[in-house]
């Protein structure tokens, strides 16, 4: 699973939607993409239709200001995972500077990409499970910010 934060300067990817106390169906918590964040989305399409048969992403979510997505390495690739996932980093900041979205000197994303690797039995269900949940959760600490849920 890699989680990828936005920079400050790069716009919203997304809105909240849905009820925070469903847990699935039409209104559960769900994400809404902007502009921005169908670029980022295109992207993120376009890293699985590189390279079809290595690469599969089996869940995502765009957040507001972060992305989840959980890949499955299907077959052995030339370089590391990491580096076709920066690859898309750099086009979406280039996308959203050439739709005048974001300045010329400002990056879409935070420098570095955080990752968790699937080594146990039940793990992949317990990432995709975190990455289904996470609107509902970013919504619950938001309606409840006193209480200092961290998730």
């Amino acid at each position: 699973m890699f989680t990828i934060t936005k920079h400050q300067m790069a716009p919203i990817f997304s809105k909240l939607e849905g009820n925070p106390y469903i847990m699935s169906g039409a209104d559960a918590p769900h994400t809404v993409l902007n502009r921005a964040g169908v670029i980022v989305k295109e992207e993120l399409d376009k890293l699985e239709s590189f390279r079809r048969d290595k690469i599969r992403i089996i869940k995502s979510v765009i957040m507001p200001d972060h992305l989840h997505f959980v890949v499955r390495v299907l077959n052995e690739l030339p370089k590391p995972v990491t580096v076709y996932v920066g690859l898309t980093m750099s086009a979406c900041t280039r996308r959203l500077r050439d739709e005048g979205i974001l300045s010329e000197d400002s990056s879409c994303f935070n420098p570095g990409i955080s990752d968790s690797i699937v080594y146990k039995s039940g793990q992949l269900d317990v990432l995709y499970k975190y990455v289904t949940d996470n609107p509902r959760r970013l919504m619950i600490k938001r309606m409840l910010p006193q209480l200092g849920f961290k998730f």
